[in-house]
């Protein structure tokens, strides 16, 4: 039977819990972007793309929980946040291994459109639980 206080309270758990993890996100990639222009030491670099993949990978893994999997467009944004975040975990591992200025400095300026593709998903997403706040599939 549809229960409408069900459907609600789950879709302000969602939009709550994408809400702070979103702000942190934005948070991490204004820094990581800061840090390349700034040429930052690569340790910090990396501490930025680390908390990027760490609450990029909670939204995916808490969104998967809780959604319908026959979302077709859910299960769209969730592929391509996956994909993103793999791209971001490859390229913590190669910056890991450089170890010289000129290639981390061309290393590095690849970094914030990642970080861009991550915030354009996640927008995506909070696009999509807006649009589900009508709908009757919250699990």
């Amino acid at each position: 039977m549809f229960d409408r206080t069900s459907d609600i309270t789950t879709y302000k758990s969602r939009q709550g819990f994408l809400e702070i993890r979103n702000d942190s996100l934005k948070a991490s990639i204004q820094s990581l972007v800061s840090s390349v222009r700034n040429s930052a030491e690569p340790p910090a670099v990396l501490d930025h793309l680390a908390a990027i993949i760490s609450t990029t990978s909670q939204i995916i893994n808490k969104t998967s929980e809780d959604a319908d999997v026959n979302d077709q467009e859910l299960n769209n944004i969730l592929q391509t946040l996956s994909e993103n975040v793999d791209k971001l975990e490859d390229a913590d591992r190669e910056g890991e291994e450089i170890n010289n200025v000129e290639d981390w400095n061309m290393f590095a300026k690849r970094l914030p459109p990642l970080g861009f593709a991550i915030a354009k998903g996640t927008n995506e997403l909070g696009g999509w639980v807006e649009r589900s706040a009508g709908h009757d599939d919250f699990s």
